[in-house]
Parts: C-alpha cells; sequence; structure tokens
C-alpha cells in the first residue's frame, strides 16, 4: 500500500465514522465530492491547508491521517444505525 492510499483509507475510515457522505466533507471544506473520492482511493493527497480543514472537520489529527500514530479518533456512534454496514477498520 502507498503512502496515499494509506492516508485516503484513513480518511474515509474517519469519516465514516463521523457519519459524513463525500459530498458533505467536500462543501465543508470547499472541495469537491470527486477530490474527497480522489483522496481517498490514493489518487491524491490533501495540500496541507487543505489538511488542516480536513481535521478540524473530522476531529482528527493529522498525526492520525498521515499514520504517524495509531491513536483512533474517537467513535461516535454506530455506523450501522445510518445505513453503513462496512467493517470499519483503523
Amino acid at each position: 500500500m502507498t503512502d496515499q492510499e494509506f492516508i485516503g483509507r484513513r480518511i474515509a475510515t474517519v469519516r465514516r465514522l463521523r457519519h459524513m457522505k463525500q459530498v458533505d466533507l467536500g462543501a465543508a471544506i470547499g472541495v469537491t465530492d470527486q477530490t474527497i473520492s480522489n483522496w481517498e482511493v490514493g489518487l491524491r493527497t490533501p495540500r496541507s491547508d487543505l489538511l488542516s480543514k480536513l481535521c478540524q472537520e473530522l476531529r482528527c489529527s493529522a498525526d492520525y491521517l498521515l499514520g504517524l500514530t495509531n491513536d483512533p479518533p474517537a467513535y461516535e456512534g454506530d455506523p450501522a444505525e445510518n445505513g453503513d454496514t462496512r467493517d470499519i477498520q483503523m
């Protein structure tokens, strides 16, 4: 797995923990849902200014998203309650 894929997987994981859609996260930080998708599949990584906004919106540390720590963000609710039955792995 590349660094970009790793970061993307972490972004997707935390976004799901926060019960957010890609379009909602993108709107909150000023990018398109396609940009969020590109990050999550590992085609691109967020610029530093967007990484900061991303961390604020997702309420997680940049260290976590970048893999410098494995301390997961606080869990908020059950994703299955919103119809998300995929396993969430960190």
